[in-house]
């Protein structure tokens, strides 16, 4: 992945810098166009530290309200809400206030998430925030779904997934009466 002559670039470069800095030094000396991720990973993986917090990676980087990001490798997208605090996402504290994407669009369009209930993607696209794809079930609703594959690629199908795991919760209670 990384020359020679970009690998003792990066030894000499990292230390005292953030991830984001190095990384655009590296794009502009080499004339290239590496991530922030990748350069990152090529450092991690040939012990290269710059011995910052956080591990060198800037999450108090200011981002205004309104702005997303993508966090982890399941592909979540996460809205900033509010300056004010820290949130907790995979791991890290992130300045600010942020919340997952399609919570933040369903409880715009219908009200506070209730308790022990989900939102997912209809049509299983974690890009798709159409108020039509967001499906709110209840955590047993979910499991029912989940053990009886009723979750596809079809959002009118896990639709009626959704009807049909209610139906054999019900039928579920009844029995036990």
């Amino acid at each position: 992945m990384f020359t020679p002559d970009q690998i003792q670039f990066l030894i000499k470069n990292v230390r005292g810098i953030f991830f984001d800095e190095l990384t655009a030094r590296f794009n502009h000396r080499f004339k290239t166009n590496y991530t922030l991720d990748q350069v990152r990973a090529g450092c991690i993986y040939r012990g290269i530290r710059n011995n910052m917090p956080g591990g060198g990676q800037r999450f108090g980087v200011p981002k205004s309200v309104g702005n997303e990001m993508r966090r982890g490798n399941k592909g979540y997208i996460f809205v900033k809400l509010s300056d004010k605090g820290r949130t907790r996402i995979g791991g890290s504290k992130i300045i600010g206030t942020w919340k997952y994407k399609h919570h933040h669009i369903w409880e715009q369009a219908y009200g506070k998430i209730p308790k022990n209930h989900v939102v997912i993607f209809a049509d299983r696209n974690r890009q798709n925030f159409s108020i039509d794809n967001l499906l709110l079930l209840s955590k047993p609703e979910l499991l029912v779904m989940n053990n009886q594959g009723l979750i596809t690629d079809n959002s009118e199908l896990t639709k009626l997934g959704k009807s049909i795991a209610k139906l054999k919760l019900t039928i579920t209670k009844r029995r036990k009466k």
